[in-house]
């Protein structure tokens, strides 16, 4: 893409979040810069790696009326950072800023005004080849996130069992026509079976 464009103002890049650990606190101030401040010492103790190691930032999740904010903290080691890079820098490349593909996902729903509306809970659900990932919110407030190792292929696979079809067949049914409509009543009750149970 560089190679094609030749020249750029930005590159941002999203590292994935099954290389981070998430953890939340509850602070008595919601300035960005105090926290900042603070942030180190109050994860310290709940990471399973030295802070030294550690690549740290935060966003707040949710502010009180006395000021209080709740604030969902992303640690990575600096080595698996290094390893994400290591493509950019044999590409020459040095990205403008790193964020976590969680972060950038509960960012673009902020965006989106019919979202916001939405009361209760709701569930972002990434849906990948062998993670699905599912960041769970509260009235609009991102509360946790969990990654299941189970995906596409898994699912592809199951459907693989049940039905004797070739895998081929199935990915080109899936994305072509997807569960319902391909005519084949047992490739039907399979994908929707497994699918279900998945979810």
């Amino acid at each position: 893409i560089v190679a094609k464009i030749k020249s750029y103002d930005q590159i941002r890049i999203c590292i994935p979040a099954s290389s981070v650990i998430f953890k939340e606190l509850q602070l008595q101030f919601s300035d960005p810069e105090k926290i900042r401040l603070v942030l180190d010492y109050e994860i310290e103790s709940m990471l399973p790696f030295s802070i030294d190691e550690a690549i740290v930032d935060f966003i707040i999740t949710k502010t009180q009326v006395d000021k209080s904010a709740q604030v969902l903290v992303a640690a990575v080691r600096s080595q698996d950072l290094e390893a994400h890079l290591s493509v950019y820098q044999k590409a020459g490349i040095d990205p403008t800023s790193i964020t976590i593909d969680l972060f950038a996902t509960y960012s673009l729903y902020q965006q989106i005004p019919q979202y916001q509306a939405l009361p209760h809970a709701t569930a972002l659900v990434d849906f990948g080849q062998n993670t699905t990932r599912i960041a769970f919110l509260q009235d609009g407030q991102l509360r946790l996130t969990r990654y299941i190792q189970r995906g596409y292929a898994s699912i592809i696979k199951l459907i693989q069992e049940e039905t004797q079809m070739p895998q081929q067949e199935i990915e080109h049914i899936l994305t072509t026509i997807g569960i319902r409509g391909s005519g084949n009543d047992a490739f039907t009750k399979a994908a929707q079976k497994h699918f279900v149970l998945l979810l």
